[in-house]
Formats: structure tokens, C-alpha cells, sequence
């Protein structure tokens, strides 16, 4: 899977830990980043270089917390908006190439079984 997203991807030049702190960002906006770090179980100082190149291409940006000035939230730019837009139809392709090699109730239980180990319920 790793080595499909990252032919996938590479077109667009994102990797995993990029896209996760995108599709985080898209779905919650104006969240700290120690939330987001938090989150995707990356350690702080890796964090920072990710984002300073996610920043760097403009697709992310720090703000000042509303809540508390010293912390940075974070938001997807409008260039940041448009590329999850072409991400999600890539990983609707990604998904259903995955699908046709183990099929549909494969997939189902492969996804019940990872939504089991990330703490789900049954």
C-alpha cells in the first residue's frame, strides 16, 4: 500500500505524514499544532519541518491560537483547499485499485479490522 500511495503521490510531491496533516487540517481547522503532532503520533521537532514545508509550499499556514497568542493553530490555504480536492479523487482511485486486487468484502473486513486496531468499537 506505502509503496503504491507513494507512486500515487509522487506527481503532487506528498507523502503520508503530509497527507494526514492535511486531511486533519481540512477537517478541523484552527487546531494547535501540538494537537495535530499529538494526533498523528509524530514527535514535536519532526512536526516542525514538516509543516515549515508544507508552509513553505503554501499549502498550510500558522496563526496565532486565538486562545492563546503563544501558540501557533493551523490552517490549509486556498492552495492547500484545492489540492486535498485532487488528493481525495487519487485516493478514491488508490482505493479502488486496492479494491479490485483483494476485493469488496476483503476490503470490508481489511478496514473493520484496522478500525478495530485504532480503537474502535466492534
Amino acid at each position: 500500500m506505502f509503496q503504491d500511495f507513494f507512486r500515487t503521490f509522487a506527481q503532487v510531491r506528498i507523502r503520508p505524514a503530509q497527507f494526514s496533516v492535511l486531511a486533519i487540517l481540512e477537517r478541523n481547522p484552527g487546531l494547535r499544532q501540538t494537537e495535530v503532532a499529538a494526533v498523528l503520533g509524530i514527535k514535536r521537532t519532526n512536526f516542525v519541518g514538516l509543516l515549515d514545508e508544507l508552509e513553505r509550499r503554501g499549502l498550510a499556514q500558522r496563526r496565532a491560537a486565538a486562545a492563546d497568542r503563544r501558540s501557533s493553530a493551523l490552517y490549509l490555504t486556498d492552495k492547500g483547499r484545492t489540492l486535498m480536492r485532487k488528493l481525495k479523487r487519487m485516493v478514491a482511485v488508490q482505493e479502488r485499485r486496492m479494491t479490485a486486487r483483494i476485493g469488496r468484502s476483503n476490503r470490508d473486513r481489511l478496514f473493520d479490522i484496522l478500525h478495530r486496531l485504532a480503537g474502535g468499537e466492534a
